[in-house]
């Protein structure tokens, strides 16, 4: 029985002890089955062979049974055409479910459902519809207020600062429902005034895994963003947010020292294509992708 943090759309139907369940009724049914142990990777990838359970399990196998080959006794057959066949299959086997997977996904997505974990910052699932979503009257006033200050002229980090000092959770606390003593910060607005999520539109795809074995995640193009309109209540509207791009746009040109502007609107990301943005640190200016914090 396995199952990994990745596999959070599944977590309910495929837990670990719906897996027992089943296993049970099976061996209940068959007769000529008997139990002999459970072997459990809770938290473990299954595009790794190389955890606990399993390696108790090929452990067990080598002491009690057979299936003609075993390199553990038999050191010299190792390189065998047998152990690279038997290897093929097992990574085959994860890269068809890993394929399987993505491509239930981006069908899911497609048709206009949310598949995280979690409601962005100022929404929540739907109880009728976990593929829904519904206002969190707490968490969007905050969202409001964050839009309605930056109109008004004040920057991220003064914000960020307000909110601290009003003792206002964090989206991850919040989200969370756990005190983490965490605080906000200009990446934090950042984030929420560039989620078009406000406006009604649910953006999805914006990241993929490299590989079923690679799973650093790297930012898609713009154009393979998987975007369904009006998928719930807005927040802001359209024009609100459209003004507060305009703003953002203004505050970073004014920010950046002129030697810096003749790179604008040339520097792309090697990864997405995206403008690349000036930012100040406390020792020196330095561009980064301008996605990187959604």
């Amino acid at each position: 029985m396995r199952l990994s943090k990745e596999d959070n759309e599944n977590m309910i139907s495929n837990s670990i002890s719906n897996q027992k369940m089943l296993i049970n009724e099976y061996i209940d049914k068959h007769q000529d089955l008997n139990l002999i142990d459970y072997y459990i990777d809770d938290g473990y990838s299954g595009t790794s062979f190389n955890r606990p359970a399993f390696k108790r399990l090929l452990e067990d196998i080598r002491d009690k049974i057979v299936d003609g080959f075993d390199s553990y006794k038999n050191v010299d057959g190792v390189d065998d055409f047998i152990v690279p066949i038997k290897n093929l299959i097992n990574d085959a086997y994860a890269r068809d479910i890993s394929k399987k997977v993505k491509t239930a996904l981006i069908t899911k997505k497609k048709n206009g459902e949310f598949v995280g974990s979690y409601a962005p910052y100022g929404y929540c699932k739907s109880k009728f519809d976990k593929h829904k979503f519904i206002i969190d009257e707490e968490a969007s006033k905050i969202v409001k207020i964050i839009f309605e200050k930056t109109i008004n002229g004040l920057s991220k980090k003064e914000i960020a600062n307000i909110l601290n000092e009003m003792k206002i959770e964090t989206p991850i606390e919040h989200i969370k429902n756990k005190k983490e003593n965490k605080c906000w910060n200009s990446n934090i607005i950042y984030a929420i005034l560039k989620n078009r999520i406000y406006t009604r539109d649910l953006i999805q795809q914006k990241r993929e895994r490299l590989s079923y074995k690679n799973h650093k995640l790297m930012m898609n193009k713009e154009e393979d963003f998987i975007i369904t309109k009006n998928h719930h209540r807005a927040i802001i509207d359209i024009e609100q947010f459209n003004n507060v791009q305009d703003i953002i746009k203004h505050s970073t040109k004014i920010n950046a020292k002129s030697k810096y502007d003749i790179f604008s609107g040339y520097l792309k990301c090697a990864e997405c294509n995206s403008n690349l943005t000036v930012k100040k640190s406390k020792n020196y200016m330095y561009y980064t992708c301008s996605l990187y914090v959604l």
